[in-house]
């Protein structure tokens, strides 16, 4: 509802229609493959084709929902389509167990602050939405350190 009221409706479409479902499937794959010894998620990297490709396709995808997005209005439309294209990315990287969720979290996350400072210093709203995100961005550099500590 905040992203709705604040016309970022990537924001508003990832929420909705992505990220809680692959939440849900997530928390079920990483049960599955979690060691039995340790407790910790067993994960995987990504090959340099792989590192390629996620950034080729969030550029070229940001592009083209940016555009979209300036069409319907959106305040931010390519920071808020960078964001919903790349946290779409993130999620799947997340649900696969890949290392690199890590750093595209905290660029997304970044980015988020930004996004979020622009929209709190135009309205004097959402505060409290600025300060997740600079939580989450602490919570990402946590879990970098944490599966890159091998």
């Amino acid at each position: 509802m905040i992203s709705y009221e604040q016309t970022l409706y990537g924001e508003v479409i990832l929420k909705i229609g992505y990220s809680i479902p692959m939440h849900i499937c997530g928390l079920f794959l990483w049960y599955r493959n979690t060691s039995r010894r340790t407790m910790e998620v067993i994960h995987r990297n990504l090959d340099g084709w792989g590192k390629f490709l996620i950034v080729f396709i969030i550029g070229c995808a940001t592009y083209l929902l940016g555009n979209v997005l300036a069409l319907l209005g959106d305040k931010l439309p390519y920071i808020d389509a960078f964001t919903t294209v790349a946290s779409i990315h993130g999620a799947y990287l997340m649900v696969t167990r890949r290392a690199e969720q890590w750093t595209l979290f905290i660029i997304i996350n970044i980015v988020s602050i930004y996004m979020w400072l622009m929209r709190y210093i135009d309205t004097g709203d959402n505060l409290g939405t600025l300060v997740m995100w600079i939580i989450w961005t602490i919570n990402s550099v946590y879990g970098w350190f944490k599966w890159n500590k091998y």
